[in-house]
This record gives C-alpha cells, sequence and structure tokens, in this order.
C-alpha cells in the first residue's frame, strides 16, 4: 500500500466538528480502497468494512435498509457494535445505490460515527435506480491515479521528494539532481500512476508485465462500463473506450471520432458517460480575457484519457525510448497528458473548471495549452517538450490578459523569463500547481 495525500485530507476530515459522512469519487482501481485501510489502521480501534463486490455483503446488505436495520445487521454479520468512534466504510457502494440514501442517515442520527464510502460510476446507478443524492449530508472526495510525487515516495525517493516539495518555485534545481528526477518524470510517463502498474514495476522492473497489467485493466473498465450500459450503448461505448487513449492531449471532433463510423450524438454520449466515470476528462476552450472564463461550447474539446500508462499499453512504446524521441512519437501529445492528470490529481474537491485558451479565428493565431482562474487571476500554462522553446501564444496571451500569470512547464530547469514574464518550470514540478 502506498501512502497517498488523499490520507493526509482523511485525517482532516476526522477532525471536523460538523463532519459529514465522505464519498470518495474515482476511476476503478486507484487505489481508493488501500488508502481508507491504511487510514483506518492508524486511526481506528473499531473498524467495519463493507464491500458490496463480495458477494456475502452483497446479500446481507442488499435493498433499502433502514440506519436500525443496518446496525443489527453490523452485529450479526460482522460481529462489530457501532459504538461512538467507529469507522464504516462501504466499498463499491455502486453496487447497492440505496446505501447511498442511507449516509443522511448517519449524518443525522449518528454523527458520533465515522461513514465513509467509495465506488465508481455513481451517477450512472443513481439515475438508474431513480435516487438522488442526499444533499447537505454528505461530502465528496476524488481521487486519482498517483501523481508523480506520489510516485517518487513509492519508489522510496523521499529525499528527492522533499527537496521538490520545499524549493521555493522560481528556484533553480541543483544540474545533477535536474537530471535524475528527469530520467525518474520518464520513467513515471512510461509506467504511469495506476497503482497495481506502479507496484510491479517497482517490485521487479519489468515492464513488459507493466503493459498486461494495463490491458487487464482497460478490460476491467470495459466489462464495467458495459454492466451498467443501456444494450444499444454497449457496442460503442466499448469502441469508443479503446479508441480514447490514442487521442489524449488532442483536441477531439464528435463527428466521426478515430474514423469509427459512429454518430455524433453517440460519440457524445459515450464521452459523457466516460466523463462520469473519471475515466477521460474533457478540457472545453476558452476564449476569455477576464474572469469568469466561459466556455466556447462550439469549439472542439481536449481529452485526457486518465493515466499516460495506457498510451503507452496502446501505443506498445519500449521502456528504452529515449525521452527525446517522445516528442516526434506522440507530437508532444504526451507531455500535455501528463502534466494535465497531474493537475488534476491536484482538485481533491472536483471544483477545478480547466480550459484551454484560443484566441479567435480572425483576430490571428493562439493557443495555450491550459487555463484556469483563481480569485481574480487567470492562470495560463503551456507544455513544452523542449528546453529552449518560444511561447509565443503565452507572450500573445500575456499581452491581452491583464492580472495573469503565465507558466512554461518544459524539460528544462527554471528560470523565469523577465521581458516576458513568464515562469519557466520544469516539467515535473507540476503537481505544485496549486502553489502557483
Amino acid at each position: 500500500m502506498f501512502n497517498r495525500k488523499i490520507i493526509r485530507y482523511l485525517t482532516l476530515w476526522k477532525e471536523k466538528k460538523d463532519r459529514k459522512p465522505l464519498i470518495i469519487r474515482g476511476a476503478r482501481q486507484i487505489g481508493k480502497t488501500s488508502a481508507v485501510e491504511m487510514f483506518a489502521k492508524e486511526n481506528f480501534d473499531n473498524y467495519v468494512y463493507i464491500n458490496m463486490e463480495d458477494p456475502d455483503d452483497a446479500m446481507n446488505f442488499e435493498g433499502k435498509i433502514s440506519l436500525s436495520d443496518f446496525e443489527k445487521q453490523v452485529q450479526i454479520f460482522k460481529h462489530k457494535q457501532l459504538k461512538t468512534g467507529t469507522l464504516i466504510f462501504i466499498d463499491e457502494v455502486q453496487q447497492n445505490p440505496h446505501l447511498i440514501s442511507l449516509l443522511r442517515f448517519f449524518y443525522e442520527k449518528r454523527p458520533d460515527l465515522y461513514v465513509i464510502s467509495a465506488g465508481s460510476l455513481l451517477e450512472i446507478r443513481l439515475k438508474q435506480a431513480k435516487i438522488s443524492m442526499p444533499v447537505g449530508r454528505t461530502e465528496y472526495v476524488f481521487m486519482y491515479p498517483l501523481d508523480f510525487f506520489e510516485y517518487l515516495e513509492a519508489k522510496g525517493e523521499k529525499e528527492l521528494l522533499d527537496y521538490l516539495q520545499n524549493i521555493k518555485l522560481g528556484a533553480k534545481i541543483i544540474d545533477s539532481i535536474h537530471n535524475k528526477t528527469m530520467g525518474v518524470f520518464k520513467e513515471y510517463i512510461l509506467i504511469g500512476g495506476m497503482p497495481e502498474a506502479v507496484k510491479n514495476f517497482i517490485e521487479n522492473s519489468d515492464f513488459d508485465s507493466v503493459q498486461s497489467i494495463y490491458s487487464s485493466l482497460m478490460k476491467n473498465f470495459i466489462d464495467d462500463i458495459n454492466k451498467y450500459a443501456n444494450k444499444s450503448e454497449i457496442e460503442y461505448l466499448t469502441k469508443i473506450l479503446r479508441q480514447s487513449p490514442f487521442y489524449s492531449g488532442s483536441k477531439i471532433k464528435y463527428e466521426n471520432f478515430g474514423d469509427l463510423g459512429i454518430k455524433s450524438r453517440e460519440v457524445s454520449n459515450a464521452m459523457d458517460i466516460l466523463q462520469h466515470a473519471m475515466l477521460i476528462k474533457l478540457v472545453n476552450s476558452t476564449n476569455s480575457i477576464s474572469v469568469p472564463l466561459q466556455v466556447k461550447s462550439k469549439r472542439a474539446k481536449k481529452l485526457l484519457f486518465l493515466d499516460t500508462g495506457f498510451y503507452n499499453y496502446v501505443y506498445k512504446i519500449p521502456f528504452n525510448i529515449d525521452l527525446q524521441n517522445f516528442e516526434s512519437f506522440y507530437r508532444g501529445n504526451v507531455f500535455e497528458q501528463v502534466v494535465g492528470q497531474n493537475i488534476i490529481a491536484q482538485d481533491l474537491h472536483g471544483d477545478l473548471d480547466l480550459f484551454y485558451w484560443t484566441i479567435d479565428q480572425d483576430k490571428g493565431s493562439a493557443e495555450v495549452d491550459f487555463c484556469f482562474s483563481k480569485g481574480l487571476n487567470i492562470y495560463a500554462i503551456e507544455v513544452k517538450s523542449g528546453k529552449n522553446k518560444i511561447s509565443k501564444s503565452l507572450i500573445s496571451f500575456g499581452r491581452k490578459i491583464p492580472n495573469c500569470k503565465l507558466i512554461k512547464f518544459h524539460t528544462g530547469n527554471t528560470h523565469f523569463d523577465s521581458k516576458n514574464k513568464i515562469l519557466n518550470l520544469p516539467i515535473y514540478l507540476s503537481p505544485r500547481v496549486n502553489e502557483l
């Protein structure tokens, strides 16, 4: 089990005075269960684990359940008393969405208990069961594959991690440390952040077995999606899910997506389902020059898949590929993907509105890879696979927009372009995006 940053959040949640039952949202197999198990072991003497994919638990806790019945069922089937201070973890809660409705009663009648649930495809299952979320009675936290800093900790690089987390943003990284970190970052791009793949590679250093893990994960995602999809959706959902990794970091059009011959309406529906399943992120376009940033709905969306490991699986990238060859092979898209997924991984509350920025065609040509607002400031992020590439779009952005912060993530070291007011940062510092 890896030490994940969500565990620090769970510790803060535990100490809240007006604590609400917590729902952990995330794609399949990104480490939700392991994180809660580690948190429980470190913080609770009395712990009840219910896994709704376990046949016994699924049978014993099926259908609508009252709070008093739930307490009796826990006593009989789990041999536990729900005394004050007990942690209850309901895993794979989407298997019985009625248990989501039960969460409000823990908040109202048993606030002395600590209740966590986790699952995937929750919106789809709730919609199918015609159940609404208990608004105001629960809270969400979002979880993702390992970001680069979590990957470093998993590898035991704690001294390097401490250095990267604490160096002042804008300060130059020691050259030898920069070179070492870029080597580990290349490895992270290839292995990805899915916990099973990371664990396997750390233990065995076998890239071929990592590839087979991603093959298995993709099959599991397809099975999972098809389990809850309508019969009419299954065929095109499967095709679109398999095709999506090829387009990560790229702008996409729904019309004939992937040359699959699927109608735009069906592609749009599939993308909505995959985004709710947290397997993809669709980044909208904006041309706003002030807050709030507004969506340009008719512009193409940029697709980010769950994790870079899936791209290496579908593209069959060899592990010994040199970092400089990534750009020519991926046309730079993999760098946008890895920065994008590291930005998203910091969004524990799911409230980040991430865009890419373009100007209207009649006003010229400029495109910035990512942008978001924080307060009255707009942050523009350009991703470059080289060290000395000029960021013409960032310069254009800075000239048009007051109160903006310009950041370029690249493979080179830190430096500040005082003429254009662009902060150039090593790409591996993207997990510190919240500190910009």
